[in-house]
C-alpha cells in the first residue's frame, strides 16, 4: 500500500515537473528550463518517459539550444511519441533545417518511418519550400525511392 502511495506521488511529481519544463521551454527561459531539466533527469526513467520532449522541441522552439539540451541529456532522436510520429518528422514538416542538421547529427534516422510509413523525405517532397530539407536528408542518406503504405512514393 506505501509503495503506491508513493508511485502515486512521484508521478504527480513528475508530471508537475515536466509541465514546468515545458512553461520554460514555451516562455525560452534557457536559465529555468535547464533547472527544471536537471530535476527530471534525477528521475529513473527519465530517459524512457521523456521523448515526446523532442517532439514539442522540434514543434514549438525556433531556439536549437533546448533540442542540443535535450539531446545532450540523453534523450534518443529516434524513439516515435505514442502516435508513432518521431522528432525529425516534425522537425521536417515545421521546417527547421537547423533541428534537422541537429537530429541527423545525434543519430536520427532520415528513413525513420511513421505509422504510414511516410518518411521526413516524403514530407519534405510535399511542402513546398523545403528543398533543403529534403537536400540535406538526401545528402544524409535518405531513400528517395521508398514508398509509403499504401504504395505512394513523393518525387521532387
Amino acid at each position: 500500500m506505501m509503495q503506491l502511495i508513493s508511485n502515486f506521488f512521484t508521478k504527480i511529481r513528475n508530471e508537475v515537473r515536466y509541465r514546468n519544463l515545458v512553461r520554460s521551454l514555451a516562455a525560452e527561459d534557457k536559465l529555468q528550463f535547464q533547472k527544471d531539466l536537471d530535476l527530471l533527469r534525477k528521475e529513473p526513467n527519465f530517459l524512457a518517459s521523456a521523448n515526446v520532449l523532442l517532439g514539442i522541441v522540434c514543434a514549438e522552439s525556433n531556439d536549437i539550444y533546448f533540442l542540443e539540451t535535450l539531446l545532450e541529456a540523453g534523450l534518443n532522436p529516434n524513439v516515435p511519441n505514442e502516435s508513432g510520429i518521431y522528432p525529425i518528422h516534425t522537425a521536417v514538416e515545421n521546417g527547421k533545417l537547423d533541428a534537422v542538421k541537429i537530429l541527423l547529427s545525434h543519430g536520427a534516422d532520415p528513413d525513420a518511418e511513421d505509422p504510414r510509413g511516410v518518411t521526413p523525405l516524403h514530407i519534405a517532397n510535399s511542402y513546398d519550400g523545403l528543398g533543403e530539407v529534403s537536400d540535406l536528408l538526401l545528402a544524409n542518406g535518405a531513400n528517395p525511392n521508398k514508398r509509403d503504405k499504401i504504395g505512394k512514393r513523393y518525387l521532387m
